[in-house]
């Protein structure tokens, strides 16, 4: 797959060089080889490969390609997240991904025998097929300029097949050259990024297998905390504890960075922030087998302080295939399932959840005026209706009549809303309901989510915080305070669900605060607030408590040196003392 000169992101008038794209293939127990896949989406997938550049390994990259069935809107959204993604690339000191490259492809498949090619006709006409769009088709499609076969991408999954056996290849002979994988269905543009293979959900893990490296030479068997040893001397096992939460810490920082760079520098909000589109590197994954730093020679001790004072994992946020900028848009949440997912609905806010509702009672349309009654079960809900949200008709296919709210005031019989568009005719016999665009204030729920998915680990944990929140926010106007939430079972069994047992209060709170709008000491009043203010304001809080759990982890052993150094220093004094008295 090679990438040409003018597909590059940037390019130089004085330097040329030949860059191109291997997929990586595996071969599987038959001797089948197939690409390697290494994520999978609704709407695109994910390979490795390796960036070759004078005939050598430069790295491993991913390559990011739309599903073979994707329609001609599914590639007009994905140009829209290619031109974010440029824009993101020039940053390297923020935890979101990095583009390499924008590169066009044309159709490709793996053979069976482990080669690239591009399908020829499956007719035998010996002719390379070609992409080609029908007026009134939502599909491209692949054609034979010779004898007019064609294949629509909205048949690909039942007749792909034929793409993947001779006469459209002609690489090998015997059973290989019956099977193969569809690669890139017709010519498109596909995404060349930096490779990370951890995910958030594999934090876990990860903290598992570098926790053991270190504790298990020098410790016997201790308890456990999340299903990691902790060395047996009491001292020892809370520092270790303490280690860990620090290295959750400054994840948390990482993250709430990149929402604060998003929202203040970028004007982008991502929308689909979840365990999924965040990855970690693991920075110990690259360190080498030896141990040449040392790190066996030196007690456990430092080795747990080392932990807490340089982390050994980063964060990447990836996927902005629902994002915006500037403006909110409906993008893909017009798709009924893009939330539908269960492991994504807890860090869903409930503008997300519920971003179509129907209006189950009728409109009162005000003659003559750009304005409606606002239902009493819409105006006395907690979503309510709020200036951006979108009033439709539902059998309005062409969105012609949808009308934008542009603001909601105090009416003679009730709450009024001023709206922006063409009301539909005859809107009495209309069907409406309501659409919630989602910005800033979706993102900062998510993240709140996100960080009590790492202190716990647990997406069950993340969704009974979830219910809390709920609580919180339908129910009595209750501060996010612990004088307020701390003799709550509810609260106090959420707190308990973080295994480190240090600073849970802070941090169960900060988590809240993200969560719940409109309340005491939220971060967010109002699921419709613009702006960067409360991504910056959650980034402090965080960068605070990290720093306040690193200053208690450094604490402990120099206070535990200088006893010790006072213990070793009173027989010197005291021998000093005898020999002054002697003198005398």
């Amino acid at each position: 797959m090679s990438a040409p000169i003018s597909g590059r992101l940037t390019q130089s008038l004085s330097i040329q060089a030949s860059v191109s794209y291997d997929i990586l293939a595996q071969t599987q127990a038959d001797g089948i080889s197939v690409p390697v896949l290494i994520g999978s989406g609704k709407f695109a997938k994910v390979y490795k490969a390796w960036q070759r550049s004078a005939r050598r390994n430069v790295r491993p990259v991913a390559v990011k390609i739309l599903h073979d069935h994707a329609t001609l809107a599914d590639e007009r959204l994905f140009k829209q997240e290619i031109d974010l993604l440029k824009e993101l690339t020039t940053v390297r000191s923020v935890n979101v991904i990095r583009t390499l490259d924008i590169v066009r492809v044309p159709p490709l498949a793996m053979c069976g025998c482990g080669v690239i090619y591009h399908p020829l006709c499956p007719r035998g006409c010996g002719q390379l097929l070609q992409r080609v769009e029908r007026l009134g088709h939502d599909h491209p499609l692949l054609s034979c300029s010779r004898c007019g076969y064609e294949l629509s991408a909205e048949d690909v999954e039942q007749r792909g097949v034929e793409l993947l056996r001779p006469p459209a290849k002609s690489c090998c002979q015997g059973p290989k050259s019956q099977r193969g994988s569809l690669i890139s269905f017709v010519d498109r543009e596909v995404v060349v990024m930096e490779l990370v293979e951890h995910g958030l959900v594999d934090l876990p893990q990860l903290t598992r297998q570098v926790m053991d490296r270190i504790i298990a030479p020098k410790s016997g068997e201790g308890g456990t905390a999340s299903g990691v040893r902790l060395p047996t001397d009491k001292h020892e096992a809370q520092l270790a504890q303490k280690a860990m939460l620090a290295e959750k810490l400054h994840l948390m920082v990482q993250l709430a960075d990149a929402l604060a760079w998003l929202h203040g520098e970028k004007r982008i909000i991502h929308k689909d922030l979840a365990p999924d589109n965040v990855m970690v590197v693991a920075k110990s994954d690259t360190d080498g087998v030896s141990d040449w730093r040392g790190e066996s020679q030196v007690s456990l001790r430092e080795q747990l302080l080392q932990v807490a004072a340089f982390p050994r994992f980063a964060v990447k946020v990836i996927d902005f295939g629902l994002a915006d900028k500037d403006e909110l848009s409906r993008s893909w949440y017009e798709e009924q399932d893009v939330v539908a997912a269960a492991f994504k609905l807890p860090y869903t806010s409930p503008e997300a959840r519920r971003r179509k509702e129907r209006v189950s009672e009728p409109l009162s349309f005000v003659p003559g005026s750009a304005c409606f009654a606002v239902p009493a079960g819409l105006a006395s809900s907690y979503l309510s209706l709020l200036p951006g949200d979108l009033l439709t008709d539902i059998n309005d296919q062409r969105h012609d009549h949808d009308l934008e709210i542009l603001r909601v005031e105090p009416g003679p019989m009730g709450p009024l809303a001023h709206y922006r568009g063409e009301p539909p005719p005859n809107p009495e016999s209309c069907k409406f309901e309501v659409v919630r665009r989602l910005g800033e204030a979706h993102d900062v729920y998510a993240m709140g989510a996100l960080f009590y998915f790492i202190l716990t680990g647990k997406h069950e944990e993340v969704d009974r915080l979830g219910s809390l929140t709920n609580l919180l926010q339908e129910g009595e106007r209750r501060e996010i305070t612990l004088g307020s939430l701390g003799s709550d079972q509810y609260y106090r069994a959420r707190r308990d669900a973080i295994p480190e047992p240090f600073f849970r209060d802070e941090l169960l709170l900060l988590c809240l605060r993200a969560m719940v709008r409109g309340r005491p000491q939220s971060l967010v009043q109002s699921r419709i607030d613009r702006g960067p203010e409360a991504a910056q304001a959650l980034l402090r809080e965080t960068r605070q408590l990290y720093r306040a759990v690193l200053e208690d982890v450094m604490s402990e052993p120099l206070t535990q040196r200088v006893r010790q150094g006072l213990v070793l220093a009173t027989p010197v004094a005291l021998g000093l003392l005898a020999l002054a008295l002697r003198g005398c």
